[in-house]
């Protein structure tokens, strides 16, 4: 497998150092493959690539080293079970999200997930800033991004010109 894999990535390279790009990429392979078509794929997806490049690592900070970027000390294995679980529930999440970007039949499901989920992960701190008090930076500039994004992907639903709100 690796011995094939090279031999493609080689021929790749040959192809490109040839100057080769008169190569044909059959046309239903690239409406397919590529993320933004137009302007207005990019105003309906950026903000779930940015959520994305966002939510993926914090994940896998939660589910295996916590208290590397968080004041956070588990003790017990059930507190190390809940933030696996929270880092599969991230997963799940971003997975969708990806689905997303590349297939339009799952495009405006992952708007409604990730606006419930954004605005979900903002308020809850919102309110948690007013009845614990104010947490680290980290914490306040996620929330500001949470609601953000959040607000964000409102707007593309909502929005006349990106064609999910109706004319």
């Amino acid at each position: 497998m690796y011995y094939f894999c090279g031999v493609l990535f080689k021929s790749y390279i040959n192809a490109l150092d040839a100057n080769v790009s008169k190569v044909k990429i059959p046309l239903r392979i690239a409406k397919t493959h590529r993320m933004f078509k137009t302007k207005k794929d990019f105003i309906r997806k950026i903000h779930l690539i940015i959520s994305l490049c966002i939510v993926v690592p914090v994940a896998f900070f939660y589910g295996f080293n916590p208290n590397y970027q968080f004041d956070i000390q588990l003790q017990t294995i059930d507190e190390h079970n809940f933030f696996k679980a929270i880092m599969g529930l991230y997963l799940g999440f971003s997975f969708l999200w990806f689905l997303g970007i590349f297939k339009p039949t799952y495009l405006k499901m992952a708007l409604v997930t990730n606006i419930i989920f954004m605005m979900g992960l903002g308020l809850g701190r919102t309110f948690s800033f007013f009845l614990d008090g104010a947490p680290t930076f980290g914490y306040q500039f996620g929330t500001f991004a949470e609601l953000f994004l959040g607000c964000y992907g409102i707007w593309v639903l909502t929005n006349k010109n990106t064609n999910f709100a109706k004319k």
